[in-house]
């Protein structure tokens, strides 16, 4: 049980750092950017294909993974989502969820439609009460309720 508590806490977390993205775009830009779903997913496959290429070496792996996405954003930012601003919330839904589209077919077309499992990247853990913890899932989980906190004093903190 408390092994599926932990997966579920993991699983959030993942959620709550895309949701993140999505709310503070709608937030600030007013601008609903289904699209920011698809970079994250595209910047996951290619952290699953450097990691495989560097044999397993998960942080430089994340690196340049993070820097491998960084231009699509900015191409669908420039090209699709500048243009939509001030613009009714059909238009930036349907344009967003269109990119969607194309970049799952992107990932179709590219990676194929095969699941690829990743290992542990840490590959230790923790044991608590008898019970033997991925520090990874651990980690993924303290790394969101920090940022939740740092996000929660950010915007007391500042005029919003």
């Amino acid at each position: 049980m408390i092994y599926t508590i932990v997966y579920g806490l993991t699983i959030g977390a993942i959620l709550y750092f895309i949701s993140i993205g999505l709310s503070l775009t709608f937030g600030t830009m007013r601008v609903i950017n289904f699209a920011h779903t698809i970079t994250y997913t595209i910047g996951v496959y290619i952290l699953i294909t450097f990691v495989n290429f560097l044999k397993w070496y998960f942080p430089l792996g994340a690196i340049l993974s993070v820097l491998a996405v960084i231009p699509i954003g900015y191409i669908i930012e420039r090209f699709i989502i500048r243009r939509l601003y001030g613009e009714s919330l059909d238009y930036t839904f349907i344009a967003t969820f269109a990119v969607a589209l194309i970049g799952v077919d992107a990932i179709k077309w590219i990676w194929g439609v095969r699941p690829f499992p990743i290992s542990d990247p840490i590959g230790k853990y923790l044991t608590l009460w008898g019970l033997s913890l991925p520090i990874y899932r651990i980690l993924i989980v303290r790394v969101a309720i920090l940022l939740f906190l740092a996000l929660n004093t950010f915007f007391k903190k500042t005029i919003v």
